[in-house]
C-alpha cells in the first residue's frame, strides 16, 4: 500500500492488529512526524553528499588510462568478455568506488585493444581508456 516515509491511511483493525505489531507502520503523532522529518533530512544531506562526492571522482577519473588483463588466444579473442561489472571491479581494486551501473558500455568487449569507455557518475560523463591485454 505505501513505501517507507509516507502517510497512509488504513483501517484502525488493519492497523492495530498487523501493520505496528510487525513493525511495518506507526500510529501518526507528532514524535513520528518529527522523526520522519528528520529521516528524510538525513536522505536528503546524504544524496547532496554522494553527489558531491561522485563529481570529486569524475574530476580525478576523466581520461585516466586503466589495463585489464585477461585470458586470449593468439588472435586477440577473449575467452570471457570484459563487461561492465569487470570494469567497475578493476576500477575499484585500484581505489575509485565506481558501480557496475554507471558504467555505460553499449557491448561487452571481446577482444583485446584499447577501447573508450563512458562512465555516469552522478550526472556528469567521463570518458576513461581501457586497455585490454592478453595474460602471459
Amino acid at each position: 500500500m505505501g513505501h517507507a516515509g509516507e502517510i497512509k491511511d488504513v483501517a484502525e483493525g488493519y492497523a492495530r492488529n498487523f501493520l505496528i505489531p510487525k513493525g511495518l507502520a506507526d500510529a501518526l503523532s507528532k514524535h513520528a512526524l518529527n522523526v520522519l522529518e528528520a529521516r528524510r533530512n538525513k536522505r536528503a544531506r546524504m544524496a547532496v553528499k554522494s553527489a558531491k562526492d561522485k563529481q570529486k571522482l569524475a574530476r580525478k577519473i576523466n581520461g585516466r588510462k586503466f589495463k585489464i588483463q585477461a585470458k586470449a588466444d593468439e588472435k586477440g579473442s577473449l575467452y570471457a568478455k570484459i563487461n561492465a561489472n569487470a570494469i567497475a571491479a578493476e576500477l575499484a581494486r585500484q581505489g575509485f568506488k565506481v558501480e557496475d551501473s554507471e558504467v555505460k558500455l553499449p557491448e561487452a568487449v571481446k577482444k583485446t585493444g584499447e577501447y573508450e569507455v563512458e562512465l555516469d557518475l552522478g550526472g556528469e560523463r567521463v570518458m576513461i581508456k581501457l586497455e585490454v591485454v592478453s595474460e602471459k
